[in-house]
């Protein structure tokens, strides 16, 4: 016996060839099926994509945030290199007491100035 759901796919033509009318029978379970399927792709490609898209969105993020830094690197580096390439304002004068005092302790351009001198060993 036929269920209500499949008699829904099924569709009759009425068409006459002469005298004589024919009825001709269409089952459409396949195309609706083909059509079901059809739908789901689509959905699938749609999420696919967004989700292209966002983790597109999240690598570009990435690659700005990593330029940032490699920037910010190099300048880090450079001033290493001016740091290291100043003559040294650590020299110890015999003449001094074992602890002197410099008032110009402040820190100017990523610079370290000398603030206090210790004399740990006496040549003499």
């Amino acid at each position: 016996m036929a269920s209500k759901t499949d008699l829904s796919g099924l569709f009759v033509h009425k068409f006459t060839c002469g005298d004589f009318k024919h009825l001709q029978v269409v089952d459409t379970t396949e195309r609706d099926r083909a059509l079901q399927d059809l739908e789901k792709e689509k959905e699938g490609r749609r999420r696919s994509e967004m989700e292209a898209a966002q983790i597109r969105m999240q690598y570009q993020m990435t690659v700005g945030d990593n330029n940032k830094l490699l920037t910010e690197i190099a300048k880090l580096r450079e001033q290493l290199q001016n740091v290291r390439s100043q003559p040294s304002q650590m020299s110890i004068n015999s003449s001094q007491s074992n602890v002197s005092d410099n008032t110009t302790s402040t820190q100017s351009d990523g610079q370290f100035i000398l603030d206090k001198t210790i004399k740990i060993w006496d040549v003499s």
